[in-house]
């Protein structure tokens, strides 16, 4: 059921023409500022079963900022109440770690870690719906396991194996029923809110089994209304890379691109269009 996340480099052709996913302008990693260093903290220091060991006591180097965080056991600690600016403040903070730790990883599998371990750190039920095309039904993964009409049909023996499921069984096409629209735009998206693509065909009109996930780190506010703005996002990659910056102006997002998929012309088409935010998070103030 795994769907191509990010349309692979071997797909594109290099057809003028048609542009490649992979034409971004390029920046250079941005460090959290002081108070977004400060704030983070909490966040880093209850980063928890990170790999299959049920507590760690590894340490955590913020060599950009000048912190360091030694991790231990996390049970038993009250989790902090759940808001859109600790989304926000964890987000940053838990993709920079995954940079300097040179994980790799696509592109949906990247936002479906930040808000799986989201959840887990403030205790948000978190749930997946996930299309079994070979039983045609509808399943849904929780922590515990996976449930079909309300019957478990599979069970997780530890939180990463949950992590592992999902991201194997979701794609980002698929991150589409997952998530909503973020009302009021981009202006009113925080990190780790996402952008979808879906890619069409042009000659056979038939969506592609490959689509596209941005995860929003921040919005820098132009001059003249939202459409000036410059939208900055972190997006994985196929085959896994670690997660790359870009930096892109917000009419990007509302229109649609060319690419060649397969040697085949396709248009990407924002889904929405506009960021979306996961739907287990739809509470949070």
């Amino acid at each position: 059921m795994k769907q191509t996340s990010l349309v692979d480099e071997d797909l594109f052709e290099g057809d003028d023409t048609f542009e490649r996913l992979d034409d971004f302008e390029r920046s250079g990693l941005s460090a959290l500022d002081d108070s977004e260093a400060a704030d983070a903290l909490d966040d880093v220091d209850a980063l928890d079963r990170l790999d299959d060991e049920d507590t760690l006591g590894d340490e955590f180097e913020d060599s950009a900022n000048g912190l360091q965080v030694r991790r231990g056991p996390t049970v038993g600690v009250r989790p902090q109440a759940a808001t859109l600016a600790g989304l926000r403040r964890f987000s940053r903070s838990y993709i920079q770690w995954m940079i300097r730790r040179g994980q790799r990883i696509d592109c949906a599998d990247l936002a479906i870690e930040v808000w799986i371990r989201f959840g887990e750190r403030h205790r948000i039920p978190v749930s997946f719906k996930v299309w079994d095309a070979s039983g045609r039904r509808w399943l849904t993964a929780h922590r515990s396991g996976v449930r079909a009409a309300g019957a478990i049909v599979r069970r997780f023996t530890s939180f990463p194996a949950f992590i592992r499921w999902v991201q194997g069984n979701l794609g980002a096409r698929n991150l589409i029923g997952n998530t909503f629209a973020v009302p009021g735009g981009h202006r009113r998206a925080v990190a780790g809110d996402v952008f979808l693509w879906q890619y069409r065909n042009n000659q056979t009109r038939a969506l592609a089994r490959v689509g596209h996930t941005q995860i929003l780190d921040r919005v820098i506010r132009g001059s003249a209304g939202p459409r000036t703005d410059t939208i900055e996002i972190y997006q994985g990659n196929l085959p896994p890379a670690v997660p790359q910056l870009r930096r892109l102006p917000a009419s990007y997002f509302y229109r649609n691109r060319t690419a060649t998929i397969n040697r085949a012309p396709h248009t990407g088409v924002p889904v929405g269009p506009g960021p979306r935010r996961f739907n287990s998070f739809r509470s949070l103030r």
